[in-house]
């Protein structure tokens, strides 16, 4: 299966629903508790299991992340997760609650 911006922009959405209702709560990331960096963490894992992304998409997530995020990835060797895991980060981070 290909995967699309629009599934990631989809989950994203779905994550920030979730921390609107109060499902999610912040806290600390990786801690027991689902909270939007463990969720976002989760939802890239179940994305990125599902196929792998165009070399058009990944490059259209790596040029919409912020300067920081984007030179850390660029000078490592990152993969799908890497890149859907930062950009729901972001989303959900951009998002007005």
């Amino acid at each position: 299966m290909q995967l699309t911006l629009k599934i990631i922009d989809q989950a994203a959405a779905t994550i920030q629903a979730k921390i609107d209702s109060g499902e999610l709560i912040a806290g600390c990331g990786m801690s027991a508790v689902q909270t939007p960096t463990r969720e976002a963490w989760d939802v890239a894992e179940d994305i990125t299991a599902q196929g792998k992304l165009s070399e058009a998409d990944q490059k259209t997530i790596l040029s919409g992340l912020n300067e920081t995020t984007r030179r850390q990835l660029e000078d490592t060797k990152h993969d799908d997760f890497d890149l859907i895991y930062e950009y729901l980060l972001q989303q959900i981070s951009n998002s007005p609650s």
